[in-house]
């Protein structure tokens, strides 16, 4: 297919209206994951300020290393798949493919950082709610900071998975 070619949905009058609809669709959904994760961390910032004692002694038990190797993985990920999209819009199909793959595999390492992390308080019993059966930390500020971790970074995990489909 020509380079030029351009794909009109049949349900639209223009390229310009079918363009404005996927813009304005992609920064509503932003909008919300926006909005999602703002609730989360105000529920986070909550339960901290009523169980800080609970909340400081359970962090300790997170690996820091792996949440700051897993930050350098996402960004770079990020920016493979910028540089795939840029690709794409150049004609580039070997160069996009190659840079989507590479984004693929940080996903997959980022997703195995996250299993070595989760077996960890699994093992060590510090899950959420009333599965909580963890020694560091006694009251409910433990079970509820993992359920808030559990939470948040789960669904961020779900995020990259549907990033990598």
């Amino acid at each position: 297919m020509p380079a030029d070619t351009t794909y009109l949905a049949h349900h639209f009058e223009s390229l310009e209206k079918q363009t404005h609809a996927a813009r304005l669709g992609m920064w509503l959904f932003l909008a919300t994951e926006v909005l999602l994760f703002t609730a989360l961390f105000a529920g986070y910032g909550v339960y901290r300020f009523l169980y800080g004692d609970a909340f400081r002694a359970a962090s300790r038990g997170l690996e820091t290393w792996i949440g700051a190797v897993n930050t350098i993985v996402l960004v770079t990920s990020s920016f493979t798949v910028a540089m795939g999209l840029e690709r794409a819009t150049r004609g580039d199909g070997r160069g996009t493919r190659l840079l989507f793959g590479v984004s693929f595999l940080l996903a997959l390492l980022f997703l195995a950082f996250k299993y070595v992390e989760y077996s960890h308080h699994f093992h060590a019993g510090e899950l959420p709610g009333r599965f909580y059966t963890g020694e560091h930390v006694q009251g409910p500020g433990g079970p509820i900071f993992f359920a808030l971790y559990f939470l948040i970074t789960g669904l961020h995990g779900i995020h990259v998975v549907i990033g990598m489909t």
